[in-house]
């Protein structure tokens, strides 16, 4: 699909798990295209990814990596924070590490989202539009600004989280 199409990802919220809802893309033209180009976004509920050294993390971020040579990779880590994000774009060095960790002040719990934004990309703008749980990105590539979500909808929060 041509970049100066918008992109659009509906579920159909009928049947979908609002827990599964993750990424969503909005593109729209900045300029008209010289040439078109397909997006590739990832979506990953990691499940566990405390340890960046176990063999577990390691063979994670081999698998991150290679969907980041595809495109855009967006994550949900139940107990994302600092300094997990600092590990990650420290191995990922040539990626860029967006993310809203899970607000402290929420206590336990589930919450933490991130958008790892391949170097061909250049990030214009990011915003923690609810802070742990949606996160967006305005990234830019040969002209085109495209608009990233990564959501972390947990079924306890749903309602605050999606109004």
């Amino acid at each position: 699909m041509p970049l100066d199409t918008a992109l659009h990802w509906r579920p159909d919220w009928a049947a979908a798990e609002l827990s599964n809802l993750a990424c969503v893309l909005i593109a729209f033209p900045s300029t008209p295209p010289v040439r078109t180009a397909r997006v590739c976004c990832s979506s990953w509920n990691l499940s566990s990814f405390t340890d960046l050294d176990s063999q577990t993390g390691r063979n994670k971020l081999g698998l991150i990596r290679g969907q980041l040579k595809k495109g855009i990779v967006c994550l949900q880590e139940t107990n994302w924070n600092k300094p997990q994000s600092t590990a990650v774009q420290t191995a990922l060095s040539q990626s860029k590490v967006l993310s809203s960790p899970r607000p402290i002040e929420l206590g336990p719990g589930s919450g933490g989202v991130a958008i790892l934004v391949p170097p061909t990309w250049h990030v214009q703008e990011c915003e923690e539009i609810v802070p742990g749980f949606v996160l967006r990105a305005r990234l830019a590539c040969r002209g085109h600004l495209l608009d990233v979500y990564s959501f972390y909808v947990h079924a306890d929060r749903s309602h605050d989280i999606l109004m």
